[in-house]
């Protein structure tokens, strides 16, 4: 949902992206391209979040106890 809610964000500021979202009517085919890159983006931050947090948890380390 959060991918969603920025892809329509950016939307708001490109005219053929949103119209990828509101309309039925066959779109060019860069507003596609446009959001297949900014969700390929969006997937490569969120993979490097995880593995930041990911690495930051390991070196804490595990509490046996």
């Amino acid at each position: 949902s959060l991918t969603l809610g920025i892809i329509y964000i950016i939307g708001l500021f490109n005219s053929s992206i949103m119209n990828v979202i509101n309309t039925t009517e066959i779109v060019n085919f860069n507003a596609i391209k446009s959001i297949m890159c900014i969700g390929i983006a969006i997937y490569l931050i969120y993979n490097i979040i995880y593995y930041i947090v990911g690495r930051l948890q390991f070196n804490k380390g595990v509490n046996v106890d």
